[in-house]
């Protein structure tokens, strides 16, 4: 080894020793395999120290009831605490996203990649946990308990580059003006403890990885997906930052009523 670039992304630290926390059932996997001994330790971040999760969110609980499948997504969340939910378009990925707050009741952050999904989410959020609900992105940064904000937004503010490739085409720009802001929602983003990423595909990969390993407080972190692929073949990006898919619906939207369908 030289010490030049191979071209490759790795992703196993071998001066700390580490790697992302969503790969651990996948390495686990293959040393309970190969019979190979081992002890997990979760180091935190170089001259932090681990937060005390804050006091309990008072939030009302959702009047509409979930299905099986939403029912059984939620208590796999809550289980894994980590993952990707593949949840088919018009199956109520937000109604169990809005659950999942109710039942953590710890700040959150909700992340999109449209402007329309930041007014849409943030409105059903505001209607079925009774409490105000926070905005950042298309000109608004208004910081609350639980936010829905553009992933572009926040980005910005991590100094995290956003540049387009070839599984976004539905992300657009969001140009808020971060000035004055953008130390206060940095801060917000690294010690939030629930942080949900919406059509997690969309995002481009490296732009996702980077900003999602930025989100230090997050002991809870979700992905939200139809379609949980890419055509990048960086898939392997979206696990390494959010864990494995603890749950598939694929097929549900024929058998979902009005009130469910939601984002």
């Amino acid at each position: 080894m030289d010490g030049s670039w191979d071209g490759r992304r790795h992703l196993f630290d071998r001066r700390r020793m580490t790697f992302p926390t969503g790969l651990l059932k996948r390495v686990t996997a293959l040393l309970d395999e190969a019979k190979i001994a081992y002890q997990i330790t979760h180091p935190e971040p170089e001259g932090e120290a681990p937060e005390a999760l804050p006091e309990p969110l008072t939030l009302k609980p959702p009047a509409y009831k979930l299905r099986d499948y939403q029912q059984e997504a939620l208590e796999a969340a809550l289980t894994g605490e980590r993952g990707v939910l593949e949840l088919a378009t018009g199956s109520g990925k937000t109604a169990v996203a809005a659950c999942l707050i109710h039942q953590l009741a710890q700040p959150a952050l909700f992340l999109v990649h449209t402007r329309d999904l930041l007014h849409q989410t943030h409105d059903f959020l505001a209607e079925h946990l009774g409490t105000t609900i926070g905005r950042v992105g298309d000109g608004v940064i208004d910081l609350q308990p639980v936010t829905v904000a553009t992933v572009q937004t926040c980005a910005r503010a991590l100094g995290v580059k956003a540049a387009k490739d070839a599984d976004d085409e539905a992300a657009e720009s969001d140009p808020t003006d971060i000035r004055g802001a953008q130390e206060a929602l940095a801060a917000h983003i690294r010690k939030v403890p629930v942080v949900f990423f919406d059509e997690c595909h969309h995002l481009p990969a490296d732009m996702f990885y980077g900003f999602a390993m930025e989100t230090h407080g997050a002991r809870y972190r979700f992905g939200l997906s139809a379609t949980p692929y890419r055509t990048d073949h960086q898939d392997l990006l979206l696990e390494a930052a959010l864990g494995p898919k603890p749950v598939s619906y694929t097929h549900l939207r024929a058998h979902a009523t009005p009130e469910h369908l939601v984002c």
